[in-house]
């Protein structure tokens, strides 16, 4: 089944391109929708030069509008009923988006690539460990499901979940759309995935993060 993979970025010229060819050699037959929201470095230039491939597409924003937006932008020029999604920073491994997209066809409404199903990868932070222990625990808590990564930019659903609302501007909009799906009842999977080092600079702020995260995900399941 074809499916199109969005790809957000915003300041991400060090990755993108690393990213977008590990994207495309892994995903023979994807149409890619690159989305610049509002990039003050070379992105935006990147990005025409990928967008010469006749299955790739460049979106831009003219001004910084937040990940959720960015992505909205994406699901609204997507072709195909599954989408994929994957941060521009190398962090995730292009290689497993197949994998999610194989659990869509088999009936879930959103599969998610795991950091945390085996353990905390080599290299993490003790404080983004600490972070997304507690993370893990408080959603599995509040949407009572059991949530190893509320967080990750590695996903594939089906274009109905797109249609969830959102109050998520930014990096929050993963963790309320996980709890959207689950409070939803729609079928919900994790998938163990490898994460690698990324590049550029983290647009993570330690605490200030973990506060909306965690605000996202009382949002999702009440709102």
């Amino acid at each position: 089944m074809e499916y199109s993979i969005i790809i957000p970025a915003y300041n991400e010229e060090e990755g993108l391109e690393k990213t977008f060819k590990r994207v495309f050699g892994a995903n023979p037959g994807a149409e890619i929708i690159l989305v610049d929201d509002g990039s003050k470095d070379k992105t935006w230039s990147i990005m025409q030069r990928l967008a010469k491939n006749k299955k790739t597409i460049a979106l831009r924003h003219e001004n910084n509008k937040g990940k959720a937006n960015a992505l909205k932008t994406g699901y609204d020029k997507a072709k195909n009923e599954i989408l994929a999604t994957i941060d521009s920073d190398c962090t995730y491994p292009p290689e497993e988006i197949p994998k999610l997209v194989k659990k869509i066809e088999e009936g879930y409404d959103m599969a998610v690539g795991s950091r945390f199903t085996k353990g905390f990868p080599k290299g993490y932070s003790w404080k983004r460990a600490i972070a997304n222990i507690l993370g893990a625990f408080f959603t599995s808590i509040i949407l009572m499901h059991k949530v190893t990564d509320v967080t990750t930019g590695l996903r594939a659903f089906n274009k109905k979940v797109t249609k969830l609302p959102s109050k998520a501007k930014n990096l929050d909009y993963e963790a309320e759309l996980t709890a959207r799906v689950i409070r939803d009842k729609l079928k919900y999977v994790e998938v163990a995935i490898k994460t690698e080092q990324r590049f550029g600079m983290s647009k993570l702020h330690f605490f200030k993060s973990c506060w909306t995260f965690f605000i996202a995900v009382l949002r999702g399941r009440f709102a």
